[in-house]
């Protein structure tokens, strides 16, 4: 998991490096541009900045249908995930679950 010393750190990680834009007063980022949704998911995801024992993370709330099967859980996502091999980083919509 990535963790950053400083809440400022975790929303730079998302605004600059991730391309999201901030919403709900900055409180959540969404990501900017294209997103298509995932089965059953009728919303792109929101991520927020929160405390954890280790540092602050990135939090993921996904939406989708109710009673959906197969579906990722809402929770602390690792954005190393976002990684290619040649360490330069993939846009969270262009991820597939």
């Amino acid at each position: 998991m990535i963790s950053f010393q400083t809440k400022e750190q975790a929303k730079e990680f998302l605004d600059t490096d991730c391309g999201m834009e901030p919403h709900s007063g900055g409180r959540w980022y969404s990501p900017s541009g294209y997103y298509y949704l995932g089965h059953n998911e009728y919303c792109r995801p929101d991520y927020q900045p929160r405390k954890y024992e280790d540092g602050w993370g990135i939090h993921v709330r996904y939406y989708h249908y109710a009673g959906a099967i197969g579906v990722p859980e809402d929770g602390r996502v690792d954005p190393s995930d976002w990684l290619i091999p040649d360490n330069s980083m993939v846009r969270p919509e262009q991820i597939h679950y």
